[in-house]
């Protein structure tokens, strides 16, 4: 029996075909401007049938099959949008086919089970791929994939530079934990004893 995240999307994506079929029918009827920019229009359709921000909120999401579902759901109209224009995935726009923010899908990060963060890490190779071969493949400049892949917070995936991981692995090493440090204290003749973290 098909869960309630399964059933809500097959139909979202029914109307979100059914949507995409009209939009591009009516641009080369040429009702829309061939150079027209379409990612408004887009983004608004991955929007569609999506439920209120209170209702998102509540919505379960613990079965990593469902939500791969979705995820595989969700390349399926990405393939389909890009036989007719460009639109390279992004964070956001998955986010928008999910009923998410960028936040919502962090929280949903940090508090998932390992099986559900696998789904997550596979969502994000497949944005983090995407968006570095449309860098490669001069769709998008070079250097706005680069920021976008390095970027932290909710709307970048956070990536590190290998020298950036050099430098942090240099720092960390150079930091020692409380007790070597109250050992090294102890060694040098100090009695120190220091508050215990709550």
């Amino acid at each position: 029996m098909k869960s309630e995240l399964v059933c809500w999307i097959d139909v979202k994506v029914e109307n979100i075909y059914a949507e995409l079929k009209r939009l591009f029918e009516e641009q080369s009827d040429k009702k829309i401007k061939s150079g027209a920019f379409k990612h408004p229009i887009i983004c608004k359709i991955l929007s569609m049938d999506n439920p209120s921000i209170e209702q998102a909120k509540r919505r379960k999401f613990n079965d990593p099959d469902d939500l791969e579902y979705c995820f595989r759901k969700y390349q399926d109209v990405i393939a389909e949008i890009n036989l007719y224009t460009i639109l390279i995935p992004s964070i956001e726009t998955f986010c928008m086919f999910m009923g998410w923010t960028a936040a919502t899908m962090k929280i949903v990060a940090n508090n998932a089970s390992q099986d559900i963060q696998a789904v997550l890490d596979l969502v994000e190779d497949y944005i983090v791929d995407s968006q570095l071969t449309a860098g490669q493949s001069g769709f998008v400049r070079a250097s706005i994939t680069k920021f976008r892949t390095q970027v932290s917070g909710e709307h970048g995936q956070g990536l590190m530079t290998a020298k950036e991981e050099q430098s942090k692995k240099h720092v960390e090493g150079q930091t020692k934990k409380r007790d070597e440090l109250l050992a090294d204290l102890e060694n040098l003749g100090f009695m120190i004893e220091l508050p215990n973290k709550k």
